[in-house]
Order: C-alpha cells, then structure tokens, then sequence
C-alpha cells in the first residue's frame, strides 16, 4: 500500500469527513504514471481510515490497518493493548474508546500524527494531515537539515503542528478524555562479551525465526538479487520460495564476478526466474515532472532522486504487473571501520554547515542552528562505533531510509525483514570489531551459502560504474541545462523569496553551474574500480597521483544544495495546495 490515512473525531461528535474524501487524498497522492487501485474505506463510530493502492488482504480490519509486514500475525492484531508485534511496519488501530499507534523497533515506517481540539490525525503521509486540516503552517527547522545533508533532519516535518511517532513505541489516544499517552521503549547499545560463534549462533538463529515467522505468498512478491550478502540471505532464508519473482539491476549478465551473472546463477540454483532489469534510458518525460513524481511519491523527505531518473519506470513496471510487493534487505550489521565522530558524519552523510568550508553558519542565511537532540548525541565513553550505531538506527532508518521506502510504497509495498525486533536486539550486542566490514554477517551468509561467488570489489565498482554510464548519469541531472534550468526557475520566483531568504537564494543562483565532465559519484566508482583493478607494476607514486585528496574538509556541491533548496520551494507549495483543495 502506498499510504494510510485515519481521522477520528472526539468523544461522540460527528467526523467531519468522508469516505468520499479518501477518494479525493487517494487521487492527490498516487503518482501520474499509474492508476490507483481503489482506496480501502471505513468510517467506524466515527473513525475515518483510507488505505490507498493496497491489494486486498488481511492487513485491514474496520479501522485497523498497518503497513509493511507483521511477523506471526495473532488475531487480535487490531485489538487495542493487544501484544506490540514484531516486523517491518507502522500499526493503526481504533475502537469506540481508543485510537493506538505502534512503530516498529526501529520506526521502518513512519508515523504522522496531529491532535487538535477537534480531530485526532495519524498518517504516513504528512500530505495527507494537512489535506484534512485544511490548512498548513511551515516549520523551518527542517530547511537547515535539508541544505546541509538533504533530510528533514532528526523527527521534523514540513508541518510545525505535525509530529512523528518515535521507533519502538505506542501511541494511544483517550477517545473521551481527549488525552494522549506515549510508551517508548529505550533502546539498549551495549556489546556483549562472549565467544564469536556464540555471537554468530545467536544472530543467525534470530535470522532464522524471523523468516520462519514470515507468512508471505511468494508469488506476490518480488525480491531485487544482487550479487552481495543482503539479497542472498533472504533468499536463502525465506521458507517458501517456489514461484518467488526476482530480479536484478545491472549493466549485464556476463561478467562472471559481476551482479547480473551472480544474481542469475543463485536464481538458477533456487529455479527461480529472474528479470535483469535495464534501467539505462533516463526517462522520456520532461525533467520536470520526473522532479514532480519524485516529490509526489517521497514527499521530500530526502533529496536522493539519482535512483529515479527512470521515472519510476521500474516500479510502474511492478505495480501494472500486479506485484504486490518488495523484500529488500535493509539491515544494522555494521558497515566499514570507524576510528572516529567525523568518519561516522562522513560515512552517514549527516553533515552540518559547520562540515563545510565553502558555507557560513546557517543564520548568516536566516535558518536555525543545528543540533542533535539530547537522545542521538555522543555519550561520554561512547566509541564511534557506539554512535554509528545511534545515528544509524534511531536516524538513518526511522528518517532516512524510511524515506526511500515511502517512494517505493507509492507503487507496490515493501517489507524489511532484517530489521525485525529479534534481529536488531541480537545485533545491538555485537562487538565493535565484529560490526567492522560486517564481519560476523559476512560470516553467517558465507556458511549458509551456495558454492556461489560473491562479488568483488573491481566488479561491484564495474557495475556501479557502467550502470552510470549506461543509465546516461555522466552528469547528475539536477547538474544539467534542463536540470538548472528548473532550478533557477523555482528558486528565482517571488514564491522562493517569500519563503527562503534572498541572502541564500542568491547565495545559490550565483553559485549553481552546468557540469559536462563526470559525476562525483561516477568518478569515485571509477576510481575504485581503477585502484582494485590496477596491476602490481603501477607505482606507489602514480597511484598517488592518481587519488589524490587535494584538501581534507569538505566543500558542498552548490547544485546539489540548490536542488535541496528547489524541494523546500516545491513541497511548499506543493502542501499548499493540498491544504486548499477541499
């Protein structure tokens, strides 16, 4: 399903809406290249709940629903206080007393919700709130975050009145008392210490009763395969794969340490299909409404489009052949080394302007300072590894990566197994040098694993590096005439200046450029690839020559900064109008 929305009116007064208004939301948010499955609609003693693009399935019941996946899912999943379930989901729930909200461990979907004296409004969509408040007041405190680092930063919203639901908690609003009261549980970073093969025993054994306690028809869904450890594990791990659809996205299938070649080999050994997915023509619409899709489908949460430029052509593909949904494989296993906070920045891409060397303090621009709240800062004796670990969990998935899940769920439902409770609470007990490289999943994924390679550094730079060059990214688009064309339009308009200050506005069109040379990204895979691959003979000094950093901080990209600030502008005006549309 691509959104939920649920309005309930307080104590016995009468809901305003209708089910004849979630036809109304539906419409605003399906993207234009598809037609939406008709909305599920309930009105239950004045409980309003809509359910947009969703297939028919046991996930709704009255005014209950969730979205993503429920692990064993009990009867009473609907009941309110009933046992908070494990998965990948973001639950809604009502009766004549109570409404309740509950968020996954960690938060993989997020929840909206206002309380005004009238109405109760929880969504996953914030475009969805403001539609039925009918109005729309900006909160500026996202404007920073989204310059420096493209995310509406730590739990804000476009809306200053909206707020979301934190991970691990529950929500439960009195219906007549008109009160509401919050649970969160405290997550726990603590590392164990015991031998490894008790580390990996108990990771893979809470892997597995994860996937054991997975009921998914396989035929309804499809799993993206790569040639890493992700995609792999779940394939291998899922109980039921006969008929399972799966594909790959890479430039071809013959480099035999390459993506495509791998993925085709693990679908042979499993007899499955497999679709090699060629997104290499950027999309045939105008720029323009590619930007548009890509603000409809996420909202804006997040500046990164790059995967998109299709057009979404891929996911339109899924949601016109009736896929019900993704397995993707997002997971907290560790990542590459950390010695220190700054390679935890530099690594997660949560940069302040104070990262920069080319960018003035943000009030220089008329925007607020940034700062961690009091729960994702460093502690006193926390390792890098330690704050990796918060800044990953409690921000990267609730608000970053859940972000790119609300773009793929406007066409098809995705689900996270990797993140289930069982899972995370194994994981947070991890050893920092067992989370280096993800060396204890590596571990696992290898010994449960095919006598299939993975594949390797110089092919996954390959295919990162040809998949540019075919998908016609050697410029990023937001970089190209068309791209500031667009740009400059929407920031150079009375609209932008109302809004943004013409110190920062000007900041931006005097810096914005047409790029014809490589993409930064294209360039960094290309240099990978050239350094794994490169001969024993080159010397130590032309390599140098060859990576060579010309300054250890950091300047911003301006058009990378200016598209970030061309999302405000648009998603302004964009709630706007969504605010007046009844």
């Amino acid at each position: 399903m691509s959104n939920v929305i649920l309005v309930c009116a307080r104590g016995d007064n009468k809901n305003p809406y209708s089910i004849d208004d979630i036809t109304k939301i539906s419409d605003r948010l399906t993207p234009d290249n598809i037609r939406p499955r008709e909305p599920y609609a309930a009105n239950e003693k004045e409980v309003l709940l809509g359910v947009f693009n969703g297939h028919k399935s046991d996930n709704v019941f009255k005014a209950n629903t969730y979205a993503g996946n429920l692990l064993e899912p009990s009867e009473d999943w609907h009941h309110i206080g009933s046992a908070k379930p494990d998965g990948s989901y973001a639950l809604f729930r009502s009766d004549a007393d109570s409404v309740e909200l509950v968020t996954d461990i960690l938060a993989s979907r997020t929840i909206w919700y206002i309380k005004t004296n009238a109405l109760f409004i929880a969504s996953t969509s914030q475009r969805a709130i403001v539609f039925f408040l009918r109005s729309f007041q900006p909160d500026k405190r996202p404007y920073s975050w989204m310059l420096a680092n493209g995310t509406l930063g730590p739990g804000f919203s476009w809306d200053k009145r909206i707020q979301s639901l934190l991970p691990d908690s529950c929500l439960t609003l009195c219906r007549s008392s008109w009160d509401i009261t919050i649970s969160t549980e405290s997550p726990v970073f603590k590392s164990v210490d015991l031998p490894v093969e008790e580390h990996r025993e108990i990771l893979k054994q809470a892997m597995e009763d994860t996937f054991s306690a997975m009921e998914l028809n396989p035929a309804e869904w499809v799993l993206p395969l790569s040639g890493g450890y992700d995609s792999r594990l779940i394939l291998m791990l899922l109980k039921n794969k006969k008929n399972m659809r799966c594909f790959t996205i890479a430039p071809d299938q013959t480099h035999k340490k390459g993506t495509g070649y791998i993925a085709k080999k693990l679908a042979k050994f499993y007899d499955l299909e497999i679709e090699l997915v060629r997104r290499g023509q950027l999309s045939k619409d105008p720029l323009s409404k590619v930007f548009n899709r890509y603000l409809v489908a996420g909202e804006g949460r997040t500046d990164g489009i790059s995967g998109y430029y299709d057009g979404f052509d891929l996911w339109k593909s899924l949601h016109d052949n009736n896929c019900h949904g993704v397995v993707r494989g997002d997971e907290i296993f560790g990542w590459k080394p950390v010695s220190s906070f700054k390679d935890v920045v530099d690594l997660l891409g949560v940069d302040f302007f104070s990262d920069y060397e080319n960018l003035p303090a943000p009030e220089t621009f008329g925007l607020d300072k940034m700062s961690w709240p009091p729960h994702l800062k460093p502690n006193d004796g926390d390792t890098p590894r330690l704050w990796y670990n918060k800044i990953y969990q409690l921000f990267r998935v609730p608000y970053v990566l859940s972000a790119r899940t609300d773009c793929k769920s406007s066409y098809v439902e995705v689900i996270n197994p990797l993140l289930s409770k069982k899972v995370v609470i194994a994981a947070r007990r991890i050893p920092d040098y067992l989370q280096d490289d993800k060396k204890l999943f590596v571990s696992i994924v290898t010994e449960l694993s095919p006598n299939i390679p993975f594949h390797s550094s110089v092919s996954h730079a390959h295919d990162k590096t040809f998949k540019n060059l075919e998908k016609g990214r050697l410029v990023d688009q937001i970089s190209t005439r068309e791209g500031i064309n667009i740009i400059r339009s929407e920031l150079d308009s009375k609209h932008a200046r109302r809004l943004l200050s013409d110190t920062l506005i000007d900041f931006l069109l005097d810096g914005v450029r047409v790029k014809e040379t490589l993409s930064k990204r294209v360039l960094i895979n290309l240099k990978h690839f050239i350094r794994a691959a490169a001969p024993a003979t080159v010397t130590s000094s032309t390599k140098s020559i060859l990576f060579e950093k010309k300054s250890l901080k950091k300047n911003i990209d301006i058009n990378k900064m200016a598209f970030r600030a061309y999302i405000i502008v648009a998603m302004h005006r964009m709630l706007e109008s969504d605010a007046s549309a009844l």
